[in-house]
């Protein structure tokens, strides 16, 4: 990896560091570094991460894939970068600035709202029907505002990165099954049995806490969507 190289020296000089003090910085020696640089080794994925991290550069820019290069100057300087590549905002950095960004955000509020607009109209079409067949007229006020929410619920869903964030919050209790499918015992058959229970008996508590979860978002969709909408049309403004 010869460009990986390349990349390690552009990068340490334009932070003014020498070999030692790049070693220091992750747990290498200098001449681990100077074997990195000069192609004869590579460091390993976990340090290659902590680099990328510490340069702020991706994996593709450090190991030399066309889209970006380097300059000793300052550091690292990007060419235009698809609109959903940044990982530290939705939609309003750098990276995403421009005609690409401003039209991307546009595709991606328009279909978000389409989407939801079609759910809403569905699930309110539905309540709609069950009132009248029924003759419950509350039912028809909940048509309303269930419609409204539905639509705030699939339109955030597709545009708000924040939004999204939220609700895997809620899937993160299901990191559980994979520590239950990690367990190891000698008798093959003992394990099985084991596992099935534990899966089981954790498999009703998560399914309910994520129940929870898109329940609660989708409640809180309806007060978050203005701010979402507002905060996206200022960036699209931005971008122009």
């Amino acid at each position: 990896m010869d460009n990986l190289g390349e990349s390690l020296i552009k990068l340490r000089k334009a932070k003014n560091l020498t070999q030692e003090q790049m070693g220091k910085l992750f747990n290498v020696s200098a001449q681990a570094v100077s074997k990195w640089e000069k192609g004869r080794s590579e460091p390993d994925i976990a340090t290659l991460l902590a680099i990328c991290k510490f340069f702020n550069v991706s994996l593709e820019e450090i190991l030399g894939v066309e889209g970006a290069f380097f300059t000793e100057s300052n550091g690292v300087e990007k060419k235009e970068t698809l609109v959903g590549d940044c990982n530290k905002c939705n939609f309003n950095c750098d990276k995403t600035k421009g005609k690409k960004g401003y039209s991307e955000l546009k595709k991606s509020i328009g279909k978000g709202c389409g989407f939801g607009a079609i759910v809403a109209f569905n699930s309110f079409l539905f309540l709609v029907i069950y009132a009248l067949k029924e003759g419950m007229n509350f039912v028809f006020y909940l048509s309303i505002i269930g419609g409204y929410l539905s639509f705030c619920f699939v339109a955030q869903l597709y545009y708000s990165k924040k939004f999204r964030n939220f609700l895997i919050l809620f899937t993160k209790p299901f990191k559980i099954f994979d520590f239950i499918l990690k367990i190891n015992f000698c008798n093959a058959f003992f394990l099985v049995l084991i596992k099935i229970f534990l899966l089981t008996l954790s498999g009703l508590p998560l399914i309910i806490v994520f129940l929870f979860g898109i329940t609660v978002t989708y409640g809180i969709s309806g007060f978050s969507f203005p701010f979402t909408i507002i905060g996206n049309l200022h960036k699209i403004k931005s971008l122009k």
